[in-house]
Formats: C-alpha cells, structure tokens, sequence
C-alpha cells in the first residue's frame, strides 16, 4: 500500500492511500506546472516500478481555486526487467518549454545476447501522458548488462546522464532528438563498482573558468579492498 501524506499548516496530514498489487521496487518524483483548460497547475509525478510495469501518478494543486487533487494513475508502461530509472526536466533552449523525461533500463535477450536497453519517455501536455523522445530511435541499446544506476544533471550546454554499470561509468549529453551522445567514461578494471555519487557546487578553481565544478566519488570493491 502507498501512503501520501501533504504539509497543511505545518503538520503532515494523510493526503491519499493507494492499494498496490505487488512490491514497490522503486519510486521518483519530478515537479513541474503546466496550463489546463485556462487554468495554472503545479503538477507532481510520481513513478512506481512493481514487477514489469512502471506506473505514473499525478497530483496537482490549482492555483486559480486553491484545490488540491489526489494521485490518479495516468499511465502504465511495459518495463520488463527494469534494473533503473532516473526522472529529470530541462529546457532545450531559451524559447521551448521544459521537457519533462523519464528514462528506463531494462534487460531484454536479443539473438540469445542478454543486452540493457535504456527508453526515454517524455509527457505530452496534449495527450496527458508520456510518449517516446524520438519515435524514429526508441530504445538505445547497451551491450554491457545490467545498467545499475543513472543520474541526470546540466553540466553542460545540453543535460548531461551519467550510467554505470558493474564494471564501468559512462558520461553521455542527452539531445531530444538523437538520443545519447558519449563523452567519456571510467573503467573499475578488476574492481567492481559498489556504488556512486554526484557532488555538484560552487568551489574554488584555479585552473579553470568554470564556476561549478562536478565531482563523481566512487565505490569500488575488488577481492582485497574496498
């Protein structure tokens, strides 16, 4: 069962409860607003992974009445063997509006190869739901499996996704229309990758003109060490 609670007056109160048929294996959420109907909405979407499916939820808050309304089930997706999943919005250009993505990594066998395949899906305000990126490219295949976690942040002129998997990490730029382009990536040699983090601030530089700088701390594990 989900259980949502909202802050009203500074105390959290039940919002909704919702029944689930299987184990909640992951969730994310992304915020965003949008306009329905003449009427401004900020809009919660919430993504529920359980068995081969991933579930959006939406709730949103009507600014021209002051209502709240509660998660409803707007889409279901095939996810078969989902293994990550990493929701984010960013705006292409200074003119387009924000693009709000949600990418999934999954495991499928093709030609007795077990390969990770990554899809990118974005919410269509017209159609209330989310489509393909690009319908041309859907998926993006990857022959190293599984792809264990992914995080998505703007680093650069484009929105930037980094993925790894058991043995390696992978910097790509996301571009709506192509897909994933590589940058670079770090190899853990015979060490396994445990686990990793995105730091992103403001810290000084000496050697260079940039003003952020961004730092990936990794956990490896081999035999003797960690």
């Amino acid at each position: 069962q989900l259980t949502v609670y909202e802050l009203q007056g500074g105390s959290w109160v039940l919002n909704t409860m919702i029944d689930m048929d299987a184990e909640i294996s992951r969730m994310s959420t992304v915020v965003f607003r949008k306009t329905e109907n003449e009427e401004n909405l900020e809009v919660v979407h919430l993504y529920i992974s359980k068995n081969d499916t991933l579930e959006v939820y939406e709730w949103t808050y009507n600014e021209n009445t002051a209502t709240f309304a509660s998660g409803t089930l707007i889409q279901t997706v095939m996810t078969p063997g989902l293994s990550a999943m990493q929701a984010f919005q960013f705006k292409p250009s200074e003119t387009s509006q924000n693009m709000i993505v949600i990418a999934v990594a999954y495991e499928i066998e093709m030609n007795l190869i077990l390969s990770s395949v990554i899809d990118f899906y974005e919410y269509s305000v017209t159609d209330g739901e989310y489509i393909f990126v690009n319908d041309d490219k859907r998926h993006t295949f990857f022959v190293e499996s599984p792809i264990k976690k992914m995080e998505a942040r703007k680093i650069s002129d484009y929105m930037n996704l980094v993925i790894s998997t058991q043995k390696k990490i992978q910097l790509y730029n996301f571009l709506p229309n192509y897909g994933l382009d590589f940058v670079s990536e770090y190899e853990a040699g015979a060490s396994d990758l445990v686990d990793w983090a995105w730091f992103q601030d403001a810290v000084p530089r000496t050697d260079s003109e940039d003003k952020i700088s961004s730092i990936i701390f990794l956990i490896k594990e081999s035999p003797e060490t960690r």
